[in-house]
């Protein structure tokens, strides 16, 4: 016990006061030297000198043992442990919480980051949601086509930075947001998946109510295509007293007494959706074919 008095000294003169880690070393040894698992000389080296920068102290062994470098010192982006030479890397680098089926063990390449996937039935959580690439130098994902956001969680017309651009529905619309589909998510890892859809245009006014009409003039997901115009009527080819009027809506889907569905070219003829123009059966002409030529 005289050597460890000896170097415990409480004084100007005691280099281990100003040397938080020698200290430390110290308080480890005195713990040692207590339980008797090292022997004297070579604890005298250590408290004189401490571990030097390549080796740490085992507390096991009470010695000093080589460290073990880890790969590419982790790129700067982590930590490492020198009693195994393993990287503990920053978050977006290929941390323990980064979701990610590429992580490098050196820290060199980024994650991106992980929603829901839209592909999987049971919406495993994958980077870029499963519908994009990574990009392992930037950490960005890229998404495959009418997926957006960081982590292509969002699906639909529109990219969140292009909300007020009309001509991702075609001009004849405008996005609006639908649905989110992980509305529940409290997690942090990763994002919720966002749904995003066209409010296409119409020359008559669409809804559940009288004098409505239940689709509107231009459809499709990006508003591309147009309905052509109809007239109301009652279908010729019934021969029931009471004959059905086929845009006659009430309790269709929920539709109110006078509510009107859509017919094509009044029923009388086929609809190019492209351009919104009839082709009207024999017999029939008029921009909805819905006048009848005298015999």
């Amino acid at each position: 016990m005289s050597l460890v008095r000896s170097k415990i000294m409480v004084g100007k003169n005691c280099p281990f006061l100003s040397n938080p880690a020698k200290l430390q070393i110290l308080f480890l040894l005195v713990i040692c030297i207590l339980n008797h698992s090292a022997a004297a000389s070579s604890l005298q080296r250590i408290v004189s000198t401490g571990c030097d920068a390549t080796a740490w102290f085992d507390k096991k062994t009470c010695s000093c043992r080589p460290s073990i470098a880890c790969p590419n010192a982790c790129s700067g982006h982590g930590t490492c442990d020198h009693t195994v030479g393993k990287c503990s890397c920053f978050p977006g680098w290929g941390a323990a919480d980064d979701v990610s089926d590429f992580k490098t063990g050196d820290c060199s390449q980024q994650v991106c980051p992980a929603a829901r996937s839209w592909n999987t039935i049971s919406h495993d959580i994958l980077e870029c949601a499963g519908v994009g690439i990574c990009n392992r130098k930037s950490g960005r994902c890229s998404c495959s086509q009418g997926f957006f956001g960081a982590a292509c969680n969002m699906h639909g017309c529109i990219s969140p930075e292009q909300s007020n651009d009309r001509t991702l529905c075609s001009g004849k619309g405008v996005c609006e947001r639908k649905k989110n589909l992980d509305e529940n998510i409290t997690s942090a890892i990763h994002a919720a998946r966002i749904i995003f859809s066209c409010k296409c245009d119409s020359s008559w006014k669409v809804g559940l109510q009288a004098n409505e009409t239940q689709e509107s003039e231009y459809f499709g997901v990006y508003c591309s295509k147009r309905r052509c115009p109809t007239v109301t009527h009652t279908d010729s080819k019934s021969c029931s007293a009471t004959a059905r009027d086929l845009s006659n809506c009430t309790g269709v889907n929920g539709g109110a007494p006078g509510n009107l569905c859509h017919v094509d070219c009044s029923g009388n003829g086929s609809c190019d959706h492209s351009t919104g123009t009839c082709t009207c059966r024999h017999g029939y002409f008029g921009l909805a074919c819905n006048e009848k030529k005298p015999r």
